[in-house]
């Protein structure tokens, strides 16, 4: 068995004289001064503008959403050769519905032919593609008996472009 040190008598006082150390009061979280308050106010409201503006904005594109999901059917339509003229004809009038639902009836609804590819280029800020324009003048004046579409692959992907980015 180890015997116990023995301490020297010194050393016996001291640490008899020790007490539990003393910590301070806990930091509060809540700022002494108004600045800060006013500070974190300030920063709340702003980000609480932010997204109310973030919001109007998603809602206001809602219709932009929802036509980008037709058009991917659209697309899926053209697939099948039976449905091709149906799928030309629904992107004609998707595109027209679009252009409806960001500008008012009367400026959109009643154009056709040139007019209708000088409006749609007009509101997109870079020239409109050579087949959409070809697609939408031609569609209207085309028999029901199976049109030509040889780039409709281009002509879904521009009228996507133009959906994601035109001008209201």
């Amino acid at each position: 068995m180890e015997q116990q040190a023995k301490l020297d008598q010194i050393t016996e006082i001291a640490l008899r004289s020790l007490g539990d150390i003393a910590t301070p009061d806990p930091v509060s979280w809540i700022p002494r001064t108004w600045g800060w308050g006013l500070l974190a106010s300030i920063l709340f409201v702003l980000v609480l503008v932010y997204f109310m503006i973030w919001y109007k904005r998603w809602r206001r594109n809602a219709y932009r959403r929802e036509a980008l999901q037709e058009l991917n059917a659209i697309k899926i339509q053209f697939q099948n050769h039976d449905q091709r003229y149906l799928a030309a004809t629904a992107l004609a009038e998707l595109v027209k519905r679009v252009a409806i639902a960001s500008w008012s009836r009367r400026s959109a609804a009643a154009l056709s032919g040139g007019d209708w590819v000088k409006f749609l280029a007009a509101h997109d800020g870079t020239d409109i593609s050579g087949s959409l324009s070809r697609f939408l003048n031609d569609l209207e004046y085309q028999a029901k008996p199976e049109p030509v579409f040889d780039d409709f692959n281009v002509i879904v992907n521009y009228t996507s472009k133009w959906i994601e980015r035109h001008n209201v």
